[in-house]
């Protein structure tokens, strides 16, 4: 009997506990049921962490009501990047009235423990309209969704982050990242498929595309976490930088890129001494002996910029008309060294199996030669076509077009005018000079040659080696942007000069037996008041005023204006 009452119970309790499951029962606390939720994801919680307000990261497009700065409500702006606060890239990130200061308190990486929907809701915060360093009250009508608090959870627990793959060393100024796996071969292929076409070259200190320059965003500190992020979770908002669109890479392979990108910056070197050696590595300012390497008889025929061009785009440059000679080599297409970025190395320039100096071809020479680069060279000249300023980097540069054309996409001729005055004008004089006895050389005629505007950029921004005046420093240390302002002004002034200047005086000559000289004496009618809209208007039934009807409106203006002078 007693074993019977035991399995009543037993069924009683089974009974009472699937009815109470129906009911929401098993919420112990006495809370409402937590609402339904789509499965949590990482990859939504990442864009969450970013700007939780925009429209693709599950919020309504704008901030919550009282809130007027964004960066008061973005989980990134105390937790930074790599959830680490103040141990992470955030280390120096101080507190503007746009935003708030992170502090060490702010490190989630090692309390995914403690994590919970209710640390995240955070009931007890300051409201969106108190913009201070505390933690906003997101459990509110235009705070934080369900989906959402569930999402950035996850993202906290299982999202990839910088600090996977790299060790951060926070004492180093900027941050220093140290990936710990990375394969960067790998990483220049990514690199290549998937970031060049808006970055450019990886190592660019000048901006190549429509997304930043790598070589100036990474100098910031802490940016190889901000870059970790946005490479593998998106940007919140923009169209263009989505996980899709940038491949959807995984956490490795992010970390492959940011380290390829890394090797790239981190390249010993000094990129303007490596200018100078691109011109001609044997001048003693360029780290040469002063002279050519023994057997070298024609200095072209050992210099890299002979080959490959000014622009360092062969015969896809400025120099894609130029031939060969007794005196220097022919440069190729197979010279177009703007696209080879991961493939230069140390090796590429030492070219063990290269020419002798003594034979003198369009072949590349042997540079690991006694007399052939030092080491530092070398290491120059990779830093120069790795970061170093080109033309290319401020022109489109059209070699169909002869004389080759150059368009410079965002030069301020006005701050080129003033530069080349106080810079320029001294040695070179007008800028449409042409007269090479008075200027060195005279801009007019030096510019009319084919593919000069790679030449000059080069020269102006990184100096002539073994010229005493034509020094970086002598022509002022100018930026890149500042040089292509300056030939952007230049060319403006030079092609202003190209259209000959109409005159008023010989195209009246043929009016002058009817209306006189002056446009008075004559026996016609006088018009030496007339306005060009008139002269074109000449009657036409007199077969006298075809050519005036003829003239173009600026023909016309230049009789106006001669008939004024008279």
């Amino acid at each position: 009997m007693k074993s019977l009452t035991m399995i009543w119970k037993l069924l009683l309790v089974v009974c009472l506990s699937f009815a109470l499951a129906a009911c929401g029962g098993d919420n112990n606390d006495g809370l409402p049921p937590t609402p339904e939720v789509a499965t949590a994801s990482a990859l939504n919680g990442g864009l969450v962490w970013d700007n939780w307000t925009k429209l693709d990261a599950g919020g309504t497009g704008t901030l919550p009501a009282g809130a007027v700065n964004k960066d008061f409500v973005r989980c990134k702006a105390c937790h930074g990047w790599d959830t680490k606060g103040l141990d992470g890239g955030y280390v120096r990130r101080s507190a503007k009235d746009t935003r708030p200061n992170p502090e060490f308190a702010g490190d989630l990486t090692t309390a995914t423990a403690n994590l919970s929907l209710a640390a995240i809701d955070n009931a007890t915060g300051r409201a969106f309209s108190t913009e201070d360093k505390h933690m906003p009250k997101y459990n509110v009508a235009d705070g934080l969704t369900d989906q959402q608090t569930n999402d950035v959870l996850e993202f906290l627990v299982n999202g990839p982050k910088v600090g996977d793959f790299a060790d951060i060393d926070t004492n180093e100024n900027p941050v220093a990242y140290t990936f710990t796996s990375a394969d960067t071969s790998n990483g220049a292929t990514l690199y290549a498929n998937n970031c060049k076409s808006c970055h450019g070259e990886a190592a660019s200190m000048t901006q190549q595309g429509s997304g930043p320059a790598l070589g100036v965003y990474f100098a910031g500190d802490g940016k190889y976490s901000e870059g970790f992020h946005k490479a593998y979770y998106g940007v919140p908002g923009s169209t263009s930088m989505t996980r899709t669109n940038m491949g959807s890479l995984s956490g490795a392979e992010v970390a492959d890129v940011l380290a390829y990108v890394q090797s790239r910056l981190n390249l010993p070197g000094d990129a303007f001494a490596g200018g100078l050696a691109w011109d001609n590595w044997t001048k003693a300012d360029a780290g040469g002996t002063g002279a050519l390497p023994a057997g070298a008889v024609n200095k072209d025929f050992v210099r890299c910029k002979a080959c490959h061009g000014w622009d360092t785009k062969g015969l896809n440059g400025g120099y894609v008309r130029r031939s060969a000679k007794d005196t220097r080599p022919n440069p190729e297409l197979a010279g177009d060294l703007t696209a080879a970025d991961a493939k230069l190395t140390l090796a590429s320039f030492y070219n063990t199996t290269g020419r002798a100096f003594s034979v003198e071809d369009k072949n590349m020479p042997a540079f690991d030669t006694t007399d052939g680069l030092t080491d530092t060279q070398a290491d120059n000249l990779l830093k120069f076509l790795v970061s170093g300023p080109k033309i290319g980097d401020y022109a489109t540069i059209d070699p169909n077009a002869n004389p080759v054309a150059y368009t410079f996409t965002s030069a301020d001729t006005a701050n080129g005018e003033t530069l080349y005055a106080n810079k320029c004008a001294g040695c070179h004089g007008a800028a449409t000079s042409t007269d090479e006895t008075a200027t060195t050389p005279a801009l007019g005629a030096y510019f009319a040659g084919d593919g000069k505007y790679s030449e000059g950029f080069h020269k102006a921004y990184y100096g002539v080696p073994g010229s005493t005046s034509m020094t970086r420093t002598n022509m002022g240390s100018l930026s890149g942007t500042e040089v292509a302002d300056i030939l952007a002004y230049v060319q403006q002034e030079l092609n202003a000069g190209s259209t000959p200047a109409l005159d008023g005086a010989t195209l009246f000559s043929s009016c002058t037996g009817c209306h006189g000289a002056d446009g008075v004496t004559g026996f016609a009618p006088d018009i030496n008041t007339k306005t060009a809209a008139q002269l074109q208007a000449a009657p036409s039934s007199q077969s006298a005023h075809a050519t005036a009807n003829a003239w173009s409106t600026a023909e016309a203006q230049a009789v106006v204006d001669y008939l004024a002078a008279q």
